[in-house]
């Protein structure tokens, strides 16, 4: 008898907060057999109409920060995976982010936030994330500049190409950074992404040889 599919989707989602993947995700997944992975790229490719897909996901990242290879897997589908797949990948970490602070890799999750920006479904959501992200993460505050840097948070951009000058020309000892990053993920992403990351690029190109980089980067 064959199992509906929305029907797997829930068992699938009971399942996920209980202990039985703690192995498969304790290793890297996609390397050899690994049933979390086949898992989640089976949970992420089923079209619903509310987000059950990524609240999977989320519920899983939320409940094993121990694990690593689980949020590493999630941002290589950002970029690797087509869409929707990789969009309800992304929708899963910004929701995360927007619940509770997680441990993660800031220029990371920047490239990331910029790159999938230009995708109109995921703007909204891009934008948010790259928020939380100058506001957690890049900020950093003391009593002489806590003001400024609030003003700052207040009038983060409203659209992909004005966040990506925004945080150039404000952060300009992260160019490097940025382009270690995309230089990484580069090869191996969908083209769209790809486009969107050398577009990215040319506006963090105007920085190179400024001497604001020289000045001591940010440490995380």
């Amino acid at each position: 008898m064959r199992i509906p599919k929305f029907k797997s989707l829930e068992a699938m989602y009971a399942l996920s907060s209980c202990a039985l993947l703690e192995k498969d995700l304790s290793k890297p997944l996609g390397e050899g057999e690994n049933l979390a992975c086949s898992w989640l790229q089976a949970i992420l490719s089923i079209d619903r109409n509310d987000s059950s897909n990524q609240d999977v996901l989320t519920l899983l990242l939320h409940l094993n920060e121990q694990h690593p290879h689980l949020y590493e897997w999630t941002i290589r589908a950002c970029y690797v995976e087509p869409s929707p797949l990789s969009a309800r990948a992304f929708k899963a970490l910004a929701r995360l982010f927007s619940i509770r602070d997680f441990p993660c890799d800031p220029i990371e999750l920047l490239v990331l936030c910029l790159t999938v920006s230009h995708d109109w479904d995921l703007e909204e959501a891009a934008l948010l994330l790259l928020k939380i992200t100058e506001c957690q993460y890049l900020n950093i505050r003391s009593a002489e500049t806590g003001e400024v840097e609030a003003n700052r948070h207040n009038d983060f951009p409203t659209t992909s190409i004005s966040a990506c000058r925004y945080l150039s020309k404000n952060y300009p000892q992260l160019t490097l950074q940025i382009f270690s990053e995309i230089s990484y993920r580069l090869e191996s992403s969908q083209a769209s992404r790809q486009s969107s990351m050398l577009g990215s690029l040319t506006v963090w190109f105007q920085n190179i040889g400024k001497s604001s980089i020289m000045s001591l980067p940010l440490t995380y």
